[in-house]
């Protein structure tokens, strides 16, 4: 019985580690594409600002 219930709790320990470790990379995923929206804002803000700059030189 007792080697039972220690595997059990064993498992159940596993099983927690595997939950942390998900969740950590479902934060990490969600962090990174966070990131490269952020990346991607600046650089279409970037692309803006240059396109604004040509026009007011143009004009």
């Amino acid at each position: 019985m007792k080697k039972q219930e220690a595997y059990m709790k064993s498992s159940l320990y596993d099983l927690k580690i595997v939950r942390g470790a998900k969740d950590a990379s479902r934060i990490m995923d969600s962090t990174l594409t966070n990131d490269l929206e952020i990346t991607q804002d600046r650089q279409l803000d970037e692309i803006l600002e240059n396109i604004t700059k040509q026009n007011d030189q143009e004009n």
